[in-house]
């Protein structure tokens, strides 16, 4: 049988597929908003590696299939973008940093830019990003935003 946190977080992301807001979702369920947003965040992040999973093998397939495959078709490494350095800088990615944590989406996004924003190019674009995320998770503690 299925652990109550499995049907919430299911319940969480049924109902965002099916377009109702965050805060709406939270007072249905009982759950705190960020609760919300952070299994948002978390679905759509593990829709991505599954992406990227998906298309690795493709790209493994077509290699093998072709008569004039590499030698070593096994020895495909990762996109860049899902593996930049910006995100993997100090020995530890920012998304296990903030799974350990467990940060609702707004924490999250603001350790996301805060961690990557002096390695990526844009210093002040990725500070004022932190900024915003910081702002609306205080209006959402303050009870101000929804």
């Amino acid at each position: 049988m299925k652990n109550s946190k499995w049907n919430k977080s299911e319940a969480i992301r049924n109902a965002l597929a099916k377009g109702q807001s965050p805060k709406t979702v939270a007072k249905q369920l009982g759950v705190d908003v960020n609760y919300v947003y952070t299994v948002n965040w978390k679905t759509k992040r593990d829709k991505a590696d599954a992406k990227q999973d998906y298309g690795l093998k493709m790209v493994a397939t077509k290699k093998a299939a072709t008569k004039k495959a590499a030698p070593d078709t096994t020895d495909i490494k990762p996109v860049e973008t899902v593996h930049p350095f910006h995100y993997t800088v100090g020995g530890i990615e920012t998304w296990d940093y903030i799974d350990a944590k467990a940060l609702p989406y707004h924490l999250a996004s603001v350790v996301k830019y805060v961690s990557r924003a002096q390695y990526k190019g844009n210093e002040l674009a990725d500070c004022e990003k932190a900024a915003e995320h910081l702002s609306r998770h205080i209006l959402l503690l303050k009870g101000l935003a929804g």
